[in-house]
């Protein structure tokens, strides 16, 4: 997709969490820009190391959103693109920042309606687009709100 969408004259940066994936270095074989991230979401406290984990966040919290800004000066970044719906440090960057939000959503269902619910009034003030990947994502992350969406299917390899 890198290729096609350089062909256009766009060009994009991923930030991404750090860790042992191999996603950094397909990233640059693909001849795409990625920066390592102390990116993280919160979890469901299930057991004590989901506890840690959160802690985890909350600390690296703010370093991250200061990171994405530096990345956003940096390669000066017309368009952030968040995928999946915590994307909360890439919102705050994005806004800090004063760059437009596409907000990917398409994790399909496994967040709890109360989250789906409290989290709708912060895409419709935060995003400038909102992507689905399917009806039944829209339906799903959308049902009884007002958001203005685009659906965009996933390919399939």
């Amino acid at each position: 997709m890198s290729g096609e969408l350089k062909k256009e004259n766009i060009e994009y940066i991923i930030a991404m969490p750090n860790g042992n994936g191999e996603a950094h270095e397909y990233a640059k074989v693909a001849g795409i820009t990625s920066y390592p991230c102390e990116l993280g979401t919160p979890h469901f406290i299930r057991d004590f190391k989901t506890f840690l984990l959160n802690i985890r966040y909350l600390y690296r919290f703010i370093p991250c959103i200061l990171s994405l800004v530096k990345i956003i000066k940096s390669e000066d970044v017309k368009i952030v693109h968040l995928n999946g719906l915590l994307c909360i440090q890439g919102v705050i960057a994005a806004k800090l920042m004063r760059r437009p939000i596409v907000w990917h959503l398409y994790y399909g269902t496994i967040y709890p309606k109360y989250l789906i619910k409290g989290f709708r009034p912060i895409i419709k003030l935060a995003a400038d687009k909102v992507v689905n990947i399917s009806g039944s994502t829209r339906k799903y992350f959308m049902l009884d709100s007002y958001i203005e969406d685009t659906i965009i299917y996933e390919p399939v390899d």
